[in-house]
């Protein structure tokens, strides 16, 4: 866990990182490039012998391997340990353990074909927790989304009436019902699409599925780059 010792402003999000002993989880954080348990960045720009240029990575490295459960919003640090308290008690008197995380391979995801992600069939127990741990989005402040409202307020008016519904109340206007859960690899990749989807497969071994062992906390300080884990959260019948 993560100290904080003086109030200041951070973003944090609810993820799901995969068990830092599968093969899914150590390929994985190689391709994106950072692997967020042991804080590390990757060296090299290949996997075994396949090469994943820096630019693949740009905007997925700083994140780490992961699952979206909550969007990243800011908040003040001393709120987490509140909030840390608050996501144990969900998670912990639902019994989310028998949530299976299904991945049935890689591919583009919806609406921005620069992402290639590692996508999780939409199953009612990851809905669920997403659907009761997205109230967790109300204890920040601002997000990127609203963020980029307020410089570019002609962009609201590229979403539905849900979706600035959800921006209003949640910060992000990809929730509920827009979310579409699955692990970011490359973004923005500009590369042979095929090429790319038949590599990330066969090295992370897809489809593939595993139990939902735990959520999991991050957060990065102002001027930090990587995001790193506040506190893993086991989730328990």
């Amino acid at each position: 866990m993560v100290e904080l010792h003086n109030m200041s402003q951070v973003e944090f999000g609810i993820y799901y990182v995969p068990q830092e002993n599968t093969t899914f989880y150590k390929k994985g954080s190689d391709i994106v490039g950072y692997d967020i348990r042991a804080e590390k960045i990757a060296q090299s720009q290949d996997v075994d012998k396949k090469h994943f240029n820096d630019e693949w990575r740009k905007n997925a490295k700083e994140y780490g391997l992961h699952m979206t459960i909550t969007d990243i919003v800011s908040t003040e640090s001393e709120k987490l340990p509140e909030i840390a308290r608050h996501v144990s008690r969900l998670v912990k008197n639902v019994g989310y353990s028998k949530i299976k995380i299904k991945i049935d391979g890689a591919n583009f995801v919806r609406n921005n074909q620069s992402i290639l992600g590692a996508i999780v069939e939409r199953s009612e127990g990851i809905q669920n927790l997403h659907k009761d741990l997205v109230e967790i989005q109300k204890y920040g402040d601002s997000s990127f989304y609203t963020r980029k409202a307020k410089s570019k307020p002609e962009w609201i008016s590229t979403l539905t009436p849900v979706q600035r519904k959800n921006l209003s109340e949640y910060m992000s206007p990809y929730v509920l019902q827009e979310y579409l859960p699955h692990f970011t690899i490359l973004n923005p990749f500009g590369g042979n699409r095929d090429n790319i989807i038949n590599d990330v497969n066969n090295l992370l071994v897809l489809p593939i599925s595993f139990d939902l062992q735990s959520v999991t906390i991050v957060q990065r300080g102002v001027g930090e780059k990587f995001f790193k884990i506040y506190e893993e959260i086991p989730v328990v019948n």
